[in-house]
């Protein structure tokens, strides 16, 4: 078979391409990939990041190459404002990106390797240091060692 098994299944039945495409609360970024380029795509990430500065700078530096922008946002009373849970750019040359939590995901084509591996350094400058995980509470018999 051209194109391997698993590609002619999937050209062949529509279905099977957009299985799984809407997962949790939004489109799961690798089955969009698949719908739109009929490809499996290569995935970088760069995780610990602060979101709302990467997608910022994605906006500001590739805006040129951005074909659409998938993105679920929610409505927080307390501020009285919108913010984004995750962002899906869709690029030219079968290329997207991931803005969500505090990571980024680089979805790309075969032999586009150097492009993913610049932009992963470029979306690393705006790394957050996790928080510190915060001191375990002793309830019971158990002693401090430090007591002793």
């Amino acid at each position: 078979m051209k194109g391997g098994f698993m590609m002619n299944l999937l050209r062949n039945n529509k279905y099977s391409a957009a299985h799984g495409l809407l997962t949790g609360h939004f489109i799961e970024v690798k089955a969009l990939y698949l719908a739109k380029f009929n490809a499996v795509p290569c995935v970088a990430f760069v995780g610990e990041i602060d979101n709302t500065k990467a997608f910022g700078w994605i906006r500001g530096n590739y805006s040129h190459s951005i074909r659409n922008v998938y993105q679920h946002v929610y409505w927080e009373h307390s501020e009285n404002r919108d913010f984004f849970n995750s962002t899906i750019f869709v690029f030219n040359d079968k290329r997207m990106v991931e803005v969500a939590g505090n990571y980024c995901q680089i979805l790309y084509a075969e032999r586009q390797y150097d492009w993913a591996m610049k932009l992963i350094r470029e979306l690393a400058e705006f790394y957050v240091a996790p928080a510190p995980a915060p001191a375990a509470n002793v309830i019971g018999f158990v002693r401090q060692s430090e007591m002793n």
